[in-house]
This record gives structure tokens, sequence and C-alpha cells, in this order.
């Protein structure tokens, strides 16, 4: 993606350290070393995760997806068995903000743009 970027013209070196650092915990390399960078860290495994939580509502929207619901499949280990929960959970230690708040502000995000995301 930031090769992507860098042909497209990208030249923020935010953007693109904070690109390079959100995959982190694939590659061990561009550690996240700032708020942007930690966000973006944190928010990546939680998306899929609240997409999968979306998925699971009989109304397969986001619309319907409630803090609630999200902490309530948070704890069932199965359900979305592949996403590090941990790396979300850094959100309290690196950024100072409490697991459920951060769930409050990607949920709200991606319920502001669910059109977008095809839910």
């Amino acid at each position: 993606m930031a090769e992507w970027l860098k042909e497209m013209g990208e030249t923020d070196t935010q953007i693109m350290d904070a690109i390079l650092s959100h995959n982190y915990a694939h590659t061990g390399e561009n550690p996240p070393k700032n708020n942007l960078e930690w966000s973006l860290y944190c928010c990546d495994e939680l998306t899929g995760f609240i997409v999968a939580t979306a998925l699971v509502r009989p109304e397969k929207s986001l619309a319907s997806v409630t803090i609630e619901n999200i902490l309530k499949k948070w704890k069932e280990r199965s359900f979305a068995s592949g996403v590090k929960r941990e790396q979300v959970a850094e959100c309290e230690s690196r950024l100072g903000i409490p697991l459920n708040e951060f769930i409050e502000i990607a949920l709200n995000a991606m319920q502001a743009i669910a059109p977008d995301l095809g839910l």
C-alpha cells in the first residue's frame, strides 16, 4: 500500500509512517511511535471484529450494532477467533483510551460511512 501511495504522489511522511506501522504485528517492522500510528494499529483488528459482529446480526447492518453487542461478542473467544484482541486492547496503555470508548469511537466512525462499506 505504501509503495502504491508513493507512486500516486503521496509525500506526507506522517501518513506513510502510519500506514507502514499498522502492520507491525505481522511484520515486526516499523513499530508504532505516536498516537496516530498507535490508533491505526489498535483499530486495524477492531474494524474487522465490528464487521463480523454486524454480519451475524439479523439485519446484517452496522446501524443495528451497539457497543454492548460488540463487548458481548468480545468475550466469546470462539467468535472471530483470528482477531488479536490484545492488539486492540493496547488502546488503553498506548493511547489512554478505555477499550469500551475506543470501540465506541470506531463503531461510530464506521456507522457514519456504513453505505460506503456496504453495511
